[in-house]
C-alpha cells in the first residue's frame, strides 16, 4: 500500500491499523506499506525501513522522526 493514510482521518488510520495487525498476527496476510503516518508506524512487531539515508537500514519505532506512540491491543 502506498500512503493508504492520505485519505483516511486519525480514527480511519487507527481502524486501518487493527486490521493489519490483526490479519498480520494470526498470519492471514502480509503487508507491505510505505507511510509517513505515525498511526500506521506503530504497528506491533512491524519492520519499519528508513529510505532517509543510505543505506537503507532498520529503525525502532522510538527512532522515527515522529513517533508519537499509538498502541493497538
Amino acid at each position: 500500500m502506498d500512503e493508504p493514510e492520505t485519505a483516511l482521518s486519525p480514527s480511519s488510520q487507527l481502524e486501518l491499523l487493527q486490521l493489519i495487525s490483526e490479519n498480520a498476527t494470526a498470519g492471514h496476510a502480509q503487508f507491505i506499506v510505505a507511510t509517513h503516518s505515525p498511526i500506521l508506524l506503530a504497528c506491533k512487531k512491524a519492520t519499519i525501513y528508513n529510505f532517509n539515508q543510505m543505506p537503507v537500514s532498520t529503525v525502532d519505532y522510538e527512532d522515527t522522526e515522529d513517533h508519537m506512540k499509538f498502541q493497538v491491543e
